[in-house]
């Protein structure tokens, strides 16, 4: 996008006095907002993603999405709530289900990332092997704070070159005992207690042994095989003072790897080696007794690439100014980039039921055909389907029309306040100008709202909506009203909404025949893609100026 409107790789002084986001325009608009701005001397500079000609490959494609600040965030803040050091009775993590939640994240994670290659027509993620080159290389090109480059991994590398064969047998000991336990159906622990691993709530105990966490069941079969794995990766040997950088070993770097993808397929492949040995959910077991779902429609899904700056100002550091011993924040630094987002859809769900009741509403998204226009088999499909939302709807009796904005969605959250602003408005608040509430919340954790959707294309990537409707059983109390103030973090329960498995009913193998049930419904749809840049090919009339009618115009077109 800088090429092609004419700039270079340079710091530009902004010409508007505002960062650009998703909801700018909600500011804008409020002349306290801009009041607070307009003495900031704003510097922009434009960030692309990975161009790594020397490791291109197939997953170089995908960079945009794998390389995205708030994919990454995700998987940080997630690992940050529930770090494999926090002990579950002391804190309180057994109240979210602390292993299950770890590892489902885990493969939901997967199931997106599998549905963006999917859209650019690529297949399955490539299987793990320890004994085999792995075929993708990379190069992330960060720098660390010190100034020391990240290590690079070449196509086609042979991890046996590694040497550090005592951890590599560790590893490959630890995921044995594993298996072998999954498939034996218990586990004795040291001092005589049996496990018995053909309950579904023993996910609990996989989970926690899969993260290496300290609430794994049996302490002399405690494995640090997790964090082994990292360091194996990043070559990182037990007794290395110093460690060159490397992403493996920073949660929030490691999933710009494609290899991070095709290892953790090990950890879900776990997770449904679990599920396999429970027998299908019966039409009895999944029907809803008096809740039928009629119909269901969805307003038009689009996708394009918009632009966000992102504040840097910290890389400044020691160049703040103090004036007369006070601290004065009058520049600010952005790094703008293009990212995947979407148009706010809808979707309207028609339910009947034969009394008022309280019911619990889940919808996923999957895809449709495999990357050579196959329709996928709903028993081969339910591992690719991603968990969407959920929420509780008190439904009367007769037909509702349940109406749901993917601005709602249960597990979501939009672009964040930045340092520079939330700075000026606490300062203005400390010097009498304006009032700054005290309980203002924005969340650290939830999955960003913009990537819920896979990229479209211009003729229509075909997918498909499933919802299931359930009474709610009050096997877990929720509150009123949603508050990210207990929700991110340890021990609010919220997490779940019944005592059914995370990703209920695609957690279990699927028997066709029993699963259409009254209660679900599919639903296909497609995703259309519109390319914002489109204009600029041709002709920019402004070149080597950033044209900010190219913000307005997304924005006025998707959002008003």
């Amino acid at each position: 996008w800088w090429r092609l409107m004419g700039l270079g790789e340079q710091w530009y002084a902004v010409e508007k006095s505002y960062p650009l986001r998703e909801n700018s325009y909600e500011f804008v608009s409020e002349d306290k907002y801009l009041s607070l701005m307009k003495n900031i001397n704003m510097f922009w500079h434009p960030v692309d993603y990975t161009r790594d000609t020397e490791y291109y490959n197939e997953h170089s494609v995908l960079s945009y999405f794998t390389e995205d600040l708030g994919w990454n965030s995700y998987w940080y803040y997630l690992n940050m709530d529930y770090a494999f050091f926090l002990d579950s009775k002391i804190f309180g993590l057994n109240k979210d289900r602390r292993g299950e939640w770890w590892l489902y994240n885990v493969d939901q994670i997967l199931r997106r990332y599998y549905f963006e290659r999917l859209s650019h027509g690529f297949g399955e993620i490539d299987e793990f092997s320890w004994n085999h080159a792995y075929e993708y290389g990379y190069d992330s090109q960060l720098i660390s704070y010190n100034g020391v480059g990240f290590s690079s991994r070449s196509n086609y590398f042979h991890r046996q070159s590694y040497g550090k064969y005592d951890m590599l047998n560790q590893i490959q000991s630890a995921l044995k005992r594993i298996y072998d336990i999954i498939d034996y159906g218990y586990y004795t622990t040291v001092d005589g207690h049996k496990i018995d691993m053909r309950k579904p709530e023993s996910i609990e105990y996989i989970g926690s042994y899969m993260q290496s966490n300290v609430d794994t069941f049996d302490k002399y079969f405690f494995s640090y095989w997790y964090m082994l794995s990292h360091m194996y990766f990043a070559d990182v040997d037990y007794n290395d003072f110093d460690a060159h950088p490397n992403v493996f070993l920073n949660y929030e770097t490691m999933m710009r790897d494609p290899m991070f993808y095709s290892f953790y397929k090990v950890i879900a492949d776990v997770y449904y080696r679990f599920n396999y040995n429970f027998h299908p959910y019966t039409h009895d077991e999944l029907k809803a007794s008096g809740v039928q779902v009629k119909d269901a429609s969805v307003s038009e899904l689009v996708t394009y690439f918009d632009l966000v700056d992102f504040d840097v100002t910290n890389l400044l550091n020691d160049k703040m100014v103090f004036d007369d011993g006070k601290f004065v924040w009058d520049k600010s630094l952005f790094a703008r980039q293009m990212r995947l987002n979407h148009k706010p859809f809808h979707y309207d769900l028609t339910v009947e039921s034969d009394k008022a009741q309280k019911v619990v509403i889940r919808t996923f998204l999957g895809p449709k055909f495999d990357e050579y226009g196959r329709l996928i088999s709903l028993k081969d499909n339910r591992m690719n389907f991603i968990e969407l939302d959920v929420f509780l709807y008190d439904v009367v009796a007769g037909e509702n029309v349940i109406k749901r904005s993917s601005e709602q969605f249960y597990w979501t959250i939009n672009d964040r306040t930045t340092y520079t602003e939330l700075y000026h408005y606490i300062m203005a608040a400390y010097d009498g100008k304006e009032e700054f509430p005290a309980d203002v919340v924005e969340p650290h954790c939830g999955f960003p709202d913009r990537l819920i959707l896979p990229k479209g294309w211009e003729s229509g990537f075909p997918v498909q909506f499933f919802f299931i409707v359930v009474p709610y059983d009050g096997s877990v109390e929720q509150p009123t009203s949603f508050d990210f103030t207990y929700y991110c973090g340890s021990a609010s329960g919220l997490h779940h909404f019944d005592k059914k498995p995370f990703g209920y009913p695609f957690d279990r193998p699927i028997d066709e025949s029993q699963f259409f049930v009254p209660n679900v419904y599919f639903k296909d749809v497609s995703i259309y893609h519109n390319d914002t840049l489109r204009q600029y090919y041709e002709n920019y009339k402004n070149y080597g100026h950033f044209d900010y009618n190219f913000y307005n115009d997304y924005y006025t077109k998707y959002f008003n």
